[in-house]
């Protein structure tokens, strides 16, 4: 069974000298929610832009269902998008606004009406399909366009960061209001974003881009504890890099010495060893491993980051809750690293 979408190979430049895709290939199931995740100007946004039609590769194809769609123009797409200012008609109530699309596909006013309604109850606004955009407020605004977008039924549904505009707590709300409505509607959803928090909350699985490249595709979990290059590690959450050293047969940490795992013949030392904050042992009796000095101490209320010193290394660890420990800047502590939790990458 042909996946529901395919990239084969999707490149873009602009003026023949600025690469703003190179080499993209994704496949998309049915039903999945995907995030594309990265940086400003890594090309999310241009991908987006390409799979809806606004923007023509220079090299590849996009498939839906096995046809080939690449020449297609936006309006023959079996997709819709969800654009990062909603982009409503302002002198349209809202049930204008989400019948508008049926009505130019050619449905009858009262079928668009009825078709208009059922996905306005569907995002929890039928009671309102008479206001304006104007008298609504952001979250509404964002429900409305969703409503618009998925009125038709669309195969795929892409959204370009469509939170952005929201405070912190609607946001997070809205993350989940999303997630259910994608649940229920069964349609694929491809989510543009630059908030890993936001990726690894909503996602199926992730696709983290940088300079016009994927750099690893996976489910949020593989992709913070096994991420596949130093910029996915330090790009997703927060993490330790540490140099490691070629002694006696055994890869171990530079900083410490701490024997990370055997060599063999042909094993690349050219590594770095990632460890998350949170997996780095911390204490302050002497003896429990090795001692760091504390340079500085953040605590927001749900966890406590500790960023120390060790052998002029750099070294930032995580523990939930206060500083239960009583640390203060300018104390000893005492770090383990635990061998297992330690994931490698190319230095």
């Amino acid at each position: 069974m042909a996946a529901l979408l395919t990239v084969d190979h999707l490149s873009k430049s602009y003026n023949k000298k600025v690469q703003v895709l190179s080499d993209v290939s994704l496949s998309v199931d049915q039903g999945e929610f995907i995030a594309l995740l990265g940086p400003s100007g890594c090309g999310k946004t241009t991908l987006l832009a390409t799979l809806a039609g606004f923007i023509a590769p220079d090299q590849g194809r996009l498939l839906i269902e096995g046809q080939d769609i690449t020449a297609l123009p936006p309006h023959r797409r079996p997709l819709n998008t969800v654009f990062q200012n909603y982009a409503l008609f302002p002198h349209m109530t809202v049930l204008a606004n989400v019948s508008y699309g049926p009505l130019r596909a050619g449905s009858r006013r009262s079928e668009a009406r009825e078709r208009a309604l059922r996905a306005l109850e569907m995002v929890g606004l039928e009671s309102l399909a008479e206001r304006y955009p104007a008298d609504m407020s952001g979250g509404q605004r964002q429900r409305v366009a969703l409503a618009r977008a998925i009125v038709n039924r669309p195969k795929l549904l892409l959204l370009d960061e469509p939170l952005s505009a929201l405070d912190m707590k609607l946001r997070k709300h809205m993350q989940r209001e999303l997630k259910a409505l994608q649940e229920k509607l069964g349609i694929s959803f491809i989510f543009v974003t630059h908030d890993q928090e936001e990726a690894m909350a909503m996602a199926d699985r992730i696709v983290v881009m940088n300079q016009g490249r994927i750099e690893q595709i996976g489910t949020g979990d593989e992709i913070y504890q096994r991420p596949a290059s130093r910029f996915v590690a330090n790009f997703i959450g927060d993490a330790n890099l540490l140099a490691c050293e070629a002694v006696q047969g055994e890869l171990r940490l530079a900083c410490c010495g701490t024997a990370l795992k055997p060599l063999h013949a042909g094993d690349s030392t050219s590594v770095m060893a990632m460890l998350r904050p949170e997996d780095i042992g911390l204490s302050r009796q002497p003896g429990t491993g090795h001692p760091a000095q504390v340079e500085s101490i953040v605590n927001i209320g749900s966890y406590t980051t500790y960023y120390l010193s060790l052998n002029d290394t750099p070294i930032e660890v995580r523990r939930i809750g206060a500083n239960d420990l009583g640390l203060l800047k300018g104390d000893t502590a005492h770090l383990d690293f635990p061998v297992q939790k330690v994931h490698f990458v190319e230095a």
